[in-house]
This record gives C-alpha cells, sequence and structure tokens, in this order.
C-alpha cells in the first residue's frame, strides 16, 4: 500500500514538473516575450499606453498562429498551434500576423480587442506606434 502511495505521489510530482518546466528547445527571438497564461477568462482592458503592440490570446479550440516582423526579409517570431489558454505578447512593432482560426482566438493591438467577424483565417498588421 506504501509503495502504491509514494507511486502515485512521485507521479504526480513529475507531471507537474513536465507541465511547469521551460522547454528545453531554442528560447524565444529577443524582441517578444512569452507568458503562458493563468489569466481569467476575460482579462481586464488594458490602456494603449501600458498595452505590448500585440497579444495574442487563445480562448477556443488550439490554433496554428504565424507572427513576423513586417518586410521581406522580416524575423518569423512565431510559427505553429497554440493551444488553448496560451497567451503571446510580442513588444515590437511592426509586425504581420496570420491565425488559422479567428474564431479561436482575442487578438490586441496596443491593448484594442481586434474583431474578425468571419471566425475563419484572420490576417492583421501591427504598426509602429
Amino acid at each position: 500500500m506504501a509503495a502504491a502511495l509514494t507511486l502515485v505521489v512521485v507521479g504526480g510530482v513529475a507531471l507537474v514538473n513536465a507541465l511547469t518546466s521551460e522547454s528545453t528547445g531554442p528560447g524565444p527571438a529577443p524582441s517578444m516575450t512569452v507568458h503562458p497564461s493563468q489569466e481569467p477568462e476575460s482579462p481586464p482592458e488594458t490602456t494603449s499606453a501600458s498595452a505590448p503592440p500585440l497579444e495574442i490570446r487563445v480562448v477556443g479550440q488550439p490554433t496554428s498562429v504565424f507572427v513576423k516582423e513586417s518586410g521581406s526579409r522580416g524575423a518569423v517570431l512565431q510559427r505553429g498551434v497554440l493551444a488553448t489558454g496560451e497567451t503571446r505578447r510580442y513588444d515590437t512593432a511592426p509586425l504581420d500576423v496570420v491565425v488559422t482560426n479567428s474564431a479561436s482566438v482575442e487578438v490586441r493591438i496596443y491593448g484594442t480587442l481586434q474583431e474578425d467577424v468571419d471566425g475563419g483565417r484572420g490576417e492583421w498588421v501591427v504598426p509602429i506606434r
């Protein structure tokens, strides 16, 4: 009985560590800040003066997100699927953004929630301010 309890505790600790540990892959680009989100369902509105140029929060199904610095030689900052609950913030501009399922994300440009009425592929441009 004690061995089974120890196995459950060790397994639980391993699961928590796996979910909260940093990825061993290459880190984010220096111009990007990544914040996994544990925020409430409706984050408070931020003022445009204090808001980052771009914030993407996945509120629905996981979806593919592509973010790059604008221009033909702009660096790719994000390419891949973001999971439900993930939030990414980018502190630089200008940026080009493409999301496969815009109904799954909240996109804020300088704190302003962006609308995409069809819920399909979403595209945005983040200007310099």
